[in-house]
This record gives C-alpha cells, sequence and structure tokens, in this order.
C-alpha cells in the first residue's frame, strides 16, 4: 500500500508544519525521528543525509501522519501496490 498526497506542493499550513507542530503522532519509522526515536531532527539535520527530493518522496509515499491522525486527509489517495502489479501482468 502506498498512501500519496494529492496535493503535496500546496499542502495546508498543518501539513507543511509537521512533524514539528505535532498535528498528528509521530511513527516509529518516521524519517524526522533520530535513532533513538525519541526526539525530532530539524529539516536542516535531516538534510545533512537526504536531499528535499528524497524527504518529499519518503513523505508522499509514507502518509502515515495523513492517513493514521485523528481522521484521514480527504486529499490522501490510498494506492494497492499489489493489485496494479496483477492489472499490469494481465
Amino acid at each position: 500500500m502506498k498512501y500519496l498526497c494529492s496535493i503535496y506542493k500546496n499542502r495546508p499550513g498543518a501539513c507543511v508544519g509537521y512533524p514539528w507542530n505535532f498535528a498528528n503522532q509521530i511513527f516509529e519509522d518516521c524519517q524526522f525521528l533520530n535513532e533513538n526515536k525519541d526526539e525530532l531532527l530539524s529539516m536542516e539535520e535531516l538534510q545533512k543525509t537526504k536531499s528535499e527530493e528524497d524527504i518529499s518522496e519518503f513523505c508522499v509515499t509514507c502518509g502515515k501522519c495523513c492517513f493514521f491522525g485523528t481522521t484521514s486527509c480527504s486529499k490522501l489517495l490510498v494506492i494497492d501496490d499489489e493489485k496494479i502489479e496483477v492489472d499490469k501482468k494481465e
């Protein structure tokens, strides 16, 4: 499964501010957590190891903060990778 933001480049303020505004809970596999999973990395710290494109791609294909928050975002697209693979083979 992939969770894709359909408005990634025009996200609302709560999305742009995440994770630093704690709009949703932080997930253990979120790229913004440090190695110990107990502190947030700043964007500058994350950019030392990942490009802006890599950071965006990770968020777009993860989507957990959108999907598993208090309510799912209406702009979230949930794509079933397995079904896509089956359709490609047919």
